[in-house]
């Protein structure tokens, strides 16, 4: 289940352009990952079957279509902590939908307090915003 790539199947182009593109910073890498370790936590919830085709113990190595940057860098990465023997899944991941919020019925309250009196204890005020 691991890729193999020969060197005919990188043309000078893609070197050019790997070698171009920025360094990441390790905070970047952490958080586009994070994002995506997240939503395909969730995307294996909706969808059991495509969990079952991941190997045990499996290295898993998101590709975004959209950052080839990120793609580099985590196969680097990838490549760095990968155990011996171990079987490595990679994720293309063609798109991500924008991010809404699943919220319903939502309301903001504000509290207010009333000053105490001896007769009366401190009280708070709700109120809606």
């Amino acid at each position: 289940m691991n890729l193999i790539l020969k060197a005919s199947d990188i043309r000078l182009s893609d070197t050019i352009l790997l070698m171009a593109l920025p360094i990441m910073t390790e905070k970047e890498i952490f958080r586009k990952n994070l994002v995506f370790s997240t939503e395909f936590d969730r995307y294996i919830l909706e969808h059991p079957e495509f969990a079952e085709k991941i190997p045990l113990n499996a290295q898993i190595i998101f590709l975004p279509d959209d950052d080839p940057e990120l793609c580099r860098m985590n196969t680097e990465i990838a490549e760095r902590q990968r155990e011996e023997e171990q079987k490595v899944v990679y994720v293309h991941i063609g798109s991500m939908a924008p991010q809404i919020s699943r919220l319903m019925n939502v309301s903001v309250m504000s509290f207010r307090r009333s000053e105490a009196t001896e007769a009366s204890p401190v009280i708070f005020h709700r109120e809606l915003l």
